[in-house]
């Protein structure tokens, strides 16, 4: 399942050090800043292919000093189809350090009689403020390389990077992705808020070399984010988020 879903996907999927609904989807340990529950849903259509449409719907739910939180993910169509599905936990080890941890469920379905296979895997991350303007952050996912059957299994991998925060308004993000099948990938992405309502996301990352652009509209306790990548060969993949924060 690819990565998408709001700032972090507008500017470069550069999500690491996210501290909202989207750290279902690329840390984890971001989930321990949320205090209010939140919703949020996604679509992505990869390179304008219907066929390959990418829907998710995440929840998270703080409970006293922990949060949860629900990831429900689907891309294809009747011939082929993938599930992921997550649940995950966010926790402060102190003000400045969160872990986080998340369980899935995936499963791959292939028309026309090939059938079915499917595979638990685990995910987790961690961050760390050194400063008010400094986040470190890291996350590892599926270090045990779950089988799908004997011949295919699901890569591990490992990412880690940093967000810089000039101001309350921009924030600047570099992450180097590594999966075991495939070369070192380096993103990086830079989120200004504009006003209180709008919000401007630029990225771009490597290996393959991909451009991002996005934009946000916050409005009372709602968001929507639209953005699209761009691939020199393949094209555009352009994306629309929803986001839900109750009110504390």
């Amino acid at each position: 399942i690819t990565f998408s879903g709001g700032s972090p996907m507008g500017s470069g999927k550069t999500g690491l050090a996210s501290t909202d609904i989207w750290s279902l989807e690329y840390n984890q340990a971001g989930l321990a800043e949320i205090e209010n529950f939140a919703g949020a849903v996604s679509y992505n259509s990869p390179f304008l292919v219907g066929e390959l449409g990418n829907s998710q719907a995440f929840v998270a739910l703080p409970v006293g000093d922990n949060v949860f939180g629900l990831s429900l993910q689907s891309r294809g169509f009747a011939l082929y189809r993938e599930g992921y599905y997550g649940l995950a936990y966010g926790r402060k080890l102190s003000d400045d350090f969160n872990i986080g941890i998340q369980l899935n469920y995936y499963s791959l379905q292939l028309g026309e009689g090939y059938g079915k296979v499917n595979a638990v895997t685990v995910e987790g991350g961690l961050s760390y403020n050194l400063n008010d303007n400094f986040t470190l952050a890291a996350h590892v996912a599926n270090p045990n390389q779950s089988k799908l059957n004997d011949d295919a299994y699901l890569p591990a991998i490992l990412r880690g990077g940093f967000q810089y925060r000039f101001s309350d308004a921009v924030r600047f993000n570099a992450e180097v992705w590594k999966s075991v099948d495939d070369d070192a990938q380096v993103h990086t992405g830079i989120v200004y808020q504009a006003t209180k309502v709008v919000e401007l996301d630029l990225g771009v990352s490597t290996n393959p070399a991909t451009l991002y652009a996005g934009f946000g509209l916050n409005y009372d306790n709602l968001q929507v984010n639209i953005s699209t990548s761009y691939h020199s060969i393949l094209g555009y993949t352009p994306q629309l988020s929803l986001v839900y924060r109750a009110k504390g």
